[in-house]
Formats: structure tokens, sequence, C-alpha cells
């Protein structure tokens, strides 16, 4: 990573960062070199001016997408949005803010595959805020996504009060019946972890109507 930062060959920052391999600040791997230590890292990062912070992070994560696409496809997109995701207020281009949306969400299902229901909730807020604000119309397929996924990860820490929320936006905004199910769901799901099964059973039964089943 920190040849890609600092975009040159491996060979010209290990050069660079000699003293500090002798000294073993830093350790030389195959994917590149990494600090041998989280003090050392943390000891360099002290030394970055806040304004200085926004745009490294930014251009960090910029590199990295280009450097090699495929970290998108495992845990990489987590190492990938911890920088974009500490530079939003200075990404302003609608494709990128799109292409960010997207890629928070896809986090998110990850985080929430692994049973990591807050850090879920976090990824798919930040996708919704880079949303546009007619993101419903400009795109739907994402804007539902998101509400559903924020909505489920929502029930699963707790949080009823926002899982309404979201669950209400879906409500509003959805163009099927089908598109509606998830928030009848997690309200049915809510009655059952709550013991209140007669409940669950009168929430979906609207839903169940609409779809042919009862």
């Amino acid at each position: 990573m920190l040849a890609t930062i600092d975009e040159k060959s491996e060979t010209e920052t290990g050069t660079d960062l000699w003293e500090a391999l002798r000294e073993g600040l830093i350790q030389s791997t195959r994917s590149g070199f990494r600090f041998l230590h989280d003090w050392v890292q943390q000891a360099a990062y002290s030394l970055i001016t806040p304004a200085e912070l926004g745009p490294l992070h930014l251009k960090t994560g910029r590199l990295l997408v280009a450097g090699d696409p495929q970290v998108l496809l495992d845990t990489g997109i987590f190492d990938v949005l911890a920088h974009f995701n500490q530079a939003l207020d200075l990404i302003t281009e609608a494709p990128e803010r799109a292409f960010l949306a997207d890629l928070n969400r896809k986090a998110g299902q990850r985080a929430k595959r692994a049973t990591a229901y807050t850090a879920a909730l976090r990824y798919f807020q930040i996708a919704l805020a880079l949303l546009t604000e007619d993101s419903w119309q400009a795109d739907y397929s994402l804007s539902l996504a998101l509400h559903s996924e924020a909505l489920s990860a929502a029930f699963f820490i707790g949080d009823y009060a926002l899982m309404e929320v979201y669950g209400e936006a879906v409500l509003a905004h959805a163009r099927s019946v089908v598109d509606r199910v998830a928030v009848y769901k997690a309200r049915s799901d809510l009655c059952v972890s709550q013991k209140r099964n007669r409940d669950a059973i009168r929430t979906v039964l609207p839903i169940l109507a609409e779809l042919g089943v009862v």
C-alpha cells in the first residue's frame, strides 16, 4: 500500500524506506510494505496535519481502486472504504458518489453476513447519505436495496425507531407489493422477538392479502 500511495515501484519505495526497513519500523511483504507495529503507523499518522488527512485518504482510496480493482472483490473493500469514507466531503462528482454508495452497500452486506450488524448499518447509512435527493427516481433499485438493508440491520441491533424510519421510507416509495415485503417481514420478526405471536400474524396479513396468499 505504501508504494501505491507514493506512486512509485516497490523497488523505488524500498530505497526511499531503507532506513525505516533497517530500523525494523517497516516490513517488506509479498504484497508490498507495511508498518511492523501499530504504534509506528499511529506515530506516522500523527505527523499529518488535519488539513492534509482528507485529501490523503481520498488519494489513497482512488489509487487502491485504480491499482488493483480486484481488491474490491474480497475483504480489501473494507480497507478501500476506510479511506474513502473519511473524505466524503471532498467527493462531489455524481458518478464517484454513486460508485461509493454501491461500494458501501456491498460492504454493509458483507458485514451483515458476518453478523457485524452495527458496522453493517454504518455502511448502509453512509451509502444513503451519498445518494442524491431524487434517488428514488434516479436510482430506484439502489435506494430500495439500501433502505431495506438498513431496515434489517436496525432490527438486528435493536434500534426499532430507526427501523420504522427506513420502513416508512420504503412504504412511501415502493413501486410494487413485492418491494414492500421486507418491511412487513421486519415488523413481524420484531413481534416474534417480543413473543407477540398473534401480533406477528396480524402484521403480515395485509401484505399476504395483496400477494393473494390469503
